[in-house]
């Protein structure tokens, strides 16, 4: 009876611990907030200290350290236009950390809102 009970809780504890070590599919989550009222003007959210659009990017893989990366925007409109970073932009990386937590405003976004880097379809 004693040897089913450690048998039992041996299962136990081996089920528990693997539940507990999932890791998410995406090690890198990106949330944009977009503030009203909206504008139709695309450097109005490229202004310095703008916050209409806030981006917060969080890194879930805490084993990453100073990765480089850079963002890529596309908005769509429903009757199919579009404007997106062009694969090829010129801009600063990002470089971010396992675990933390970074927020970017409007002049953190200026490069990605240069008419020169967007495509316009």
């Amino acid at each position: 009876m004693n040897k089913l009970y450690l048998l039992l809780f041996t299962l136990g504890l081996t089920v528990f611990s693997l539940n507990c070590y999932s890791q998410s599919a995406y090690p890198i989550h990106v949330q944009p907030m977009l503030t009203p009222p909206y504008s139709l003007t695309l450097s109005d959210y490229a202004k310095p200290a703008s916050q209409q659009l806030v981006v917060t990017i969080q890194v879930r893989d805490v084993t990453v350290t100073n990765l480089p990366v850079r963002l890529h925007l596309k908005i769509e409109t429903t009757t199919g236009a579009s404007i997106e970073t062009l694969p090829n932009i010129i801009t600063t990386p990002l470089y971010l950390t396992g675990g933390e937590m970074s927020i970017l405003f409007g002049d953190d976004l200026k490069d990605y809102f240069n008419i020169d880097n967007l495509h316009f379809q």
